[in-house]
């Protein structure tokens, strides 16, 4: 017959196995097993970054925590450090008006400012007269010239910039869009593009 003790001493026995595979499965979960160009099985740390060489029953580091969060604070800080795109001519809007664009990665954005000058007699006619629905598209593009984004900013957003003796200069719009760090990387060039105008 059972005591009341070796049942109890079953049940905390068959908690501790319940709670080690939960445990297990949990450290399962947090690591990610893959085969480098070398063949060697590579560990990677979802939680840390952490990444290692598992070479038989040894496990070498190749990159510690400390290192990856030092090369994340790297890459963060040259995707905030702005990126001047080279400035355009806008014949359209007359055959001295240039646009120019700076742009930074952050959080999971692009961030850019925009300004065009000088102020273009179409775009200040358009939000004299209210048109809605004209504007202009900036484009973004990679190295092989596809379009990785656009912008379209429309003539009621572009703000006017004002010199010291408060005469217009241009308009400029400054704003972010949801953008991923590879297709921000990805970008080579831009260019302008305009909508809506008589």
């Amino acid at each position: 017959m059972f005591s009341i003790t070796s049942v109890a001493v079953a049940r905390v026995s068959l908690l501790v196995a319940l709670v080690g595979i939960l445990i297990g499965c949990e450290k399962a979960d947090r690591y990610n097993l893959e085969k480098d160009e070398q063949g060697r099985t590579i560990r990677i740390d979802q939680q840390t970054g952490e990444i290692a060489v598992v070479e038989g029953n040894t496990i070498r580091l190749l990159q510690s925590e400390e290192d990856v969060k030092y090369e994340k604070l790297l890459e963060e800080d040259e995707l905030a450090t702005p990126s001047h795109f080279v400035e355009t001519g806008v014949p359209f809007f007359g055959e001295d008006v240039k646009a120019n664009v700076s742009t930074i990665w952050r959080n999971g954005s692009l961030h850019y400012k925009f300004f065009i000058s000088p102020a273009p007699k179409k775009l200040l006619k358009a939000r004299d007269e209210g048109f809605s629905r004209s504007g202009l598209t900036l484009m973004f593009f990679d190295s092989n010239d596809f379009e990785v984004t656009h912008i379209q900013i429309s003539t009621e957003q572009l703000v006017g910039r004002r010199g010291d003796d408060n005469k217009l200069e241009g308009f400029e719009r400054n704003g972010s869009l949801e953008l991923g760090k590879s297709e921000y990387r990805s970008i080579a060039s831009w260019n302008i593009g305009w909508y809506g105008f008589q």
